[in-house]
């Protein structure tokens, strides 16, 4: 029994170790691909000659939204892992629900910077927040003279 016991930690370390490599890859992966993106764009402008303040912070804020995306996707593919590990549970679903914030935040992002910044971009407007506190993941979704939707 103890035997099987110590194999079972043994396994769970294992699974941990490498989840933690794959995370470090992951982000050394992601910071090189922001700054790539931002040097493309950057070429991009230029070429076109386009190269304005306006165009430049577009570039960065699709760059950030992207950034927030593949955090939220890597947050969630934690989190999936982490709901297979006795005792951890509770941070996967929490790591899932940060996660989902994360992508969901991204998407509005990107979708206002396509639309134009501040417009109506894609017939709905207004300010998506996210927070977690404790199990609780909150999202909302304001609009200027309308009622505040909530998620719970």
């Amino acid at each position: 029994m103890l035997a099987k016991i110590s194999q079972q930690s043994m396994e769970t370390a294992e699974a941990l170790d490498d989840m933690m490599n794959t995370l470090k890859d992951s982000r050394v992966s992601l910071i090189s691909d922001a700054f790539t993106q931002l040097g493309e764009s950057i070429g991009q402008m230029a070429a076109q000659g386009e190269l304005s303040f306006q165009s430049f912070a577009s570039s960065v804020g699709n760059i950030l939204a992207d950034i927030a995306k593949k955090i939220g996707a890597m947050l969630i593919g934690i989190g999936a892992a982490n709901l297979l590990i006795p005792g951890m549970q509770g941070l996967g679903a929490l790591q899932i629900g940060a996660g989902i914030a994360l992508v969901g935040a991204g998407s509005f992002a990107s979708g206002k910077l396509q639309a134009g910044g501040g417009g109506q971009g894609g017939g709905s407007g207004g300010e998506l927040t996210t927070s977690v506190s404790g199990d609780n993941l909150d999202i909302v979704l304001s609009r200027s003279g309308r009622n505040r939707n909530r998620v719970r």
